[in-house]
């Protein structure tokens, strides 16, 4: 795979993903970390879907991309795809990703998630997950992919393609990086998408192009936004 632009991994806990123990041994493909073969038996049903294209991912096209974990409406599963994002603020391109995954959907906003629901253990990073902003009243389809992961109904609360980009934030929110998604990343969000956890981020993208400011103009704009919502 290129290096090219190359980021550092989402994974940034020595722990075993699934328990508090020390992460002993590792997944040979993704290096995903467990304590024992039962804690990695428990995860493989989620941890495969994802980690057995690891080793016919297609090359990082170029140093702005970085590897994120889409939810298609209409497969069967979750896979990778690389979303492009500007590498002097780390907008993303949401007109790429408006045209090439979410489609018709003309207003999206994220949801923010920064620990792991089950364990209630910081992750070292966090995950925006990236949604259709109007699922409740637009008529959108159960999404497939993202019920692969859960053995109860979603279509509730997740409609809709889904995109799970994962980034570094500072104090205001802001990001500051934006990482590769590897496998471990998919076990934790069938916990959050199943628990409906985290903090809400009311930023939401306009088929206009706001989505041009940079981090710190994003992260007021999200802040002005949930103000208003509340009034």
């Amino acid at each position: 795979m290129s290096s090219a632009g190359a980021s550092t991994s989402a994974t940034s806990y020595s722990a075993c993903l699934k328990c508090e123990k020390p992460g002993t041994k590792r997944c040979t493909r993704c290096s995903t970390q467990y304590c024992s073969d039962d804690c990695e038996a428990n995860d493989s049903n989620i941890h495969n879907i994802l980690c057995e294209s690891m080793s016919d991912r297609e090359d990082r096209p170029g140093a702005g991309f970085r590897r994120a974990v889409y939810f298609p409406v209409n497969e069967s599963a979750p896979r990778f795809v690389w979303v492009p994002f500007n590498e002097e603020d780390w907008a993303m391109d949401n007109h790429y990703v408006r045209q090439n995954l979410f489609h018709d959907v003309e207003f999206f906003q994220y949801k923010t998630f920064d620990e792991n629901p089950i364990l209630k253990r910081r992750l070292g990073y966090s995950v925006f997950l990236w949604h259709d902003d109007e699922f409740k009243v637009n008529g959108q389809p159960e999404n497939q992919a993202l019920q692969s992961v859960s053995k109860v109904d979603l279509s509730r609360h997740w409609r809709g393609p889904l995109l799970a980009v994962v980034v570094q934030v500072d104090e205001f929110g802001g990001v500051t990086d934006v990482q590769d998604a590897n496998p471990d990343v998919l076990s934790i969000l069938a916990d959050i998408v199943h628990l409906k956890t985290g903090r809400v981020n009311t930023l939401t993208v306009f088929p206009f192009e706001i989505t041009q400011m940079g981090s710190r103009e994003m992260a007021f704009f999200a802040s002005l936004m949930g103000n208003l919502r509340r009034n």
